[in-house]
């Protein structure tokens, strides 16, 4: 392994709400995007302290506001502050951000738009660096405040248009944001693999969720629990826990967060992924065109995936392209019911499908040589604006 420069140079530096060893799917795909080019790259994020730091990676924290209690962070009030804080911050915010990129003299700024305070570090990027790439995991109209939701319309058509490049987590994403802010060349870059495992061979009665659990999930995961309480043997393993309901169940087993080391020992245990999206108009832009990370990780780990949400969401039109999972496109007991059984006939050949599907989408080599060709400005954008 090379020494760590003791520089502050670095070719790349990314500027998001979170560190890269912070849980949730926008840290993962950074963390493995970067593997391999660490002391390359430094990182300056916004929110909570994450929990370590990724070897070689300069890292620093740049925080909006003192930290609350961790009752209050996870309340309402946390999220309105930092809300709060964004609309006062961009002027302040851009000028604490260059201070800190500006000795590093990067070829690239990436901006990963993801809360408000977005437009603040947007605008100290396209002041320090020759090159500024703008990256959308999910629609920031879905994860701000509604009240604010008009400035971070604004704010987002502006970096849109006037980043030097640009990636989404999905196609669906892209076409999205060329609808509204205007239409400009994208990458479809997310998760990706180091290894592909063969088929899984653990138990069937088995399903497994890891990953960020969001209140909208809760009706999904009532469902889920009383169709397992209805069959014998079968049990939920969840690593970063359920709603309330399922902590009571005796089919539910909790786990707290971990590493994606362990994180993978937990998906040879089990014989399939689960993989909920809300059915509530409310969330639409998080469905339709957000790709999760989990289910990256089920493919990759071989397991065929019992998708539980809207037929219409990005996740489910691919996974529905290669047949790597049962759809169950409703909260009625009856449909899951027959999804599950299907899940138990079909077990091989979904399993098939779900390592091709994570073969030719998700291969760490070449998504990591495409993304840093973006970053580094040495290719062009894949094709016309909205193709893959």
């Amino acid at each position: 392994m090379n020494a760590p420069d003791p520089s502050p140079r670095r070719r790349v530096v990314f500027v998001q709400p979170f560190g890269l060893l912070a849980h949730g799917g926008g840290p993962r795909i950074l963390r493995t995007l970067v593997a391999g080019r660490e002391h390359e790259t430094a990182s300056v994020y916004t929110a909570l302290p994450a929990p370590g730091r990724v070897p070689g990676v300069l890292e620093t924290r740049l925080p909006l506001r003192p930290e609350l209690p961790s009752r209050l962070e996870r309340s309402r009030l946390g999220g309105w502050l930092d809300a709060a804080l964004g609309v006062l911050s961009p002027v302040v915010l851009a000028r604490r951000v260059r201070r800190i990129i500006e000795p590093m003299q990067p070829e690239c700024v990436h901006v990963v738009a993801h809360s408000l305070e977005f437009g603040g570090t947007f605008r100290a990027a396209r002041r320090v660096a020759p090159r500024v790439v703008l990256t959308i995991h999910d629609d920031p109209l879905w994860v701000v405040p509604p009240l604010v939701r008009p400035l971070a319309d604004r704010w987002l058509g502006r970096a849109w248009r006037d980043a030097d490049a640009r990636t989404v987590i999905s196609t669906a994403m892209g076409d999205e944001m060329n609808r509204r802010y205007g239409t400009r060349e994208f990458d479809v870059i997310t998760d990706c693999l180091d290894t592909i495992a063969p088929p899984g061979t653990g138990p069937a009665e088995a399903v497994y969720f890891c990953g960020s659990m969001h209140v909208s999930y809760a009706d999904n995961f009532v469902a889920l629990v009383e169709l397992l309480e209805r069959r014998d043997g079968a049990r939920l393993i969840c690593r970063s826990g359920p709603p309330e309901i399922g902590r009571s169940s005796a089919v539910v087993e909790v786990r707290p967060w971990a590493s994606d080391e362990e994180v993978a020992r937990d998906l040879t245990e089990v014989g399939s992924g689960y993989l909920p999206l809300p059915f509530d108009d409310r969330h639409f832009r998080f469905v339709q065109y957000s790709l999760s990370t989990k289910m990256v990780s089920y493919l990759g780990a071989g397991l065929p995936i019992l998708y539980h949400g809207p037929r219409g969401a990005a996740a489910c039109q691919l996974l529905e392209q290669y047949d790597a999972a049962v759809v169950v496109d409703s909260l009625d007991p009856a449909d899951l019911d027959r999804g599950w059984e299907e899940l138990d006939k079909r077990r091989d050949d979904l399993a098939v499908n779900a390592q091709r599907l994570a073969a030719e989408h998700f291969d760490a080599e070449r998504v990591r040589e495409r993304f840093w060709a973006i970053l580094l400005g040495e290719a062009p954008a894949t094709g016309r604006a909205g193709a893959e």
